[in-house]
């Protein structure tokens, strides 16, 4: 009879469980379907006269006093919403399916109410849990008495496919392993392709939409406008990282990794000024006139090069030091 070795089958079953990026991307697809579809259909009942939204509209458009009580009332149901997330969050409910319709309706209530709906996206994460639903104690004892039960199923020249009992050893073995990993972690991991290849960019390029025909277009950065988002991202950011962390050690919240130095901390912070999505759709949200908006663009992009630039100089000089200690 062939040995089991406890460890490799239980290596390989993790690794599995860490890789069901596809189960993760198929809620993911579900709910941008989802919410595709309730989108759809507010534009749908938006557009016909006889519809009994646009109607509630008309009528909340002929009485000024109603607008404000319409939007409140989005938001109070939005708080609602996000509050039944926290009582699933509180009760420690791990099935993520659970949470895809409140998350939804959460985010057209935001859509609806005047808010952007990104801070739908922040409050939904945050509801998410982090912790496993099985510790690592747990999941050891778990597995441990799984790869025992899968040896004494074991049969002598059968494979497992065509044993029942071990294949459902091994089902029961790869559910407690996906347990024990956080919901959260799991849909990050499981979304992280879809996000890093296809989403970001596009994103990106939606949002970057700028002309830049020269080093004349640099003189942005010497108005007031350029020269804040320039020194926000260059030296804010990286100080505010670096001053953050120095905070959290000094205050026993934290340590430093094995190997690492406050100076090499430094170079990296400096990475943190790489704004280049995220300023840019902030800048986008920020400014109204399309010339603020394009200046804006130029110094985030401008900035987001120069952070690569300083961090990459300090990087290399920290690993001459090193080179030159040894």
């Amino acid at each position: 009879m062939k040995k089991v070795r406890l460890k490799q089958v239980v290596q390989k079953v993790v690794q599995k469980a860490a890789k069901t990026r596809y189960f993760s991307l198929f809620e993911g697809v579900c709910a941008g379907a989802a919410a595709g579809l309730v989108t759809v259909f507010f534009r749908w009942a938006l557009g016909r006269e006889d519809s009994w939204l646009h109607a509630g509209l008309d009528f909340a458009a002929s009485r000024p006093w109603m607008i404000p009580l319409w939007f409140a009332g989005l938001l109070a149901a939005a708080g609602g919403v996000f509050a039944l997330l926290l009582v699933l969050n509180r009760l420690n409910v791990y099935r993520m399916c659970l949470y895809l319709i409140p998350s939804i309706l959460l985010w057209v209530l935001f859509l609806h109410s005047g808010v952007h709906a990104t801070i739908a996206g922040v409050l939904i994460a945050m509801t998410i849990p982090a912790t496993p639903r099985y510790s690592k104690r747990y999941f050891g004892y778990k597995s441990r008495h799984c790869m025992d039960d899968f040896r004494r199923h074991d049969r002598e020249g059968a494979e497992v496919l065509s044993n029942r009992a071990q294949m459902e050893d091994l089902e029961r073995l790869s559910r407690v392993a996906l347990q024990s990993i956080s919901p959260s972690q799991r849909l990050e991991h499981g979304l992280h392709h879809t996000v890093a290849f296809f989403i970001m960019p596009v994103f990106a390029l939606a949002n970057a939409g700028v002309t830049v025909d020269g080093l004349g277009d640099l003189r942005v950065l010497a108005s007031g406008q350029g020269l804040g988002i320039f020194l926000g991202l260059v030296l804010g950011k990286p100080l505010g990282i670096f001053l953050l962390s120095r905070l959290c050690v000094r205050l026993g919240w934290g340590a430093l990794p094995e190997g690492a130095t406050w100076r090499g901390l430094l170079a990296v912070s400096c990475l943190g000024g790489i704004g280049f999505t995220m300023s840019i759709f902030i800048n986008t949200l920020a400014f109204g006139d399309p010339v603020y908006v394009a200046s804006g663009k130029i110094a985030v992009l401008a900035a987001s090069f120069s952070a690569i630039g300083v961090s990459l100089l300090g990087m290399r000089f920290l690993m001459r030091g090193k080179a030159s200690e040894t």
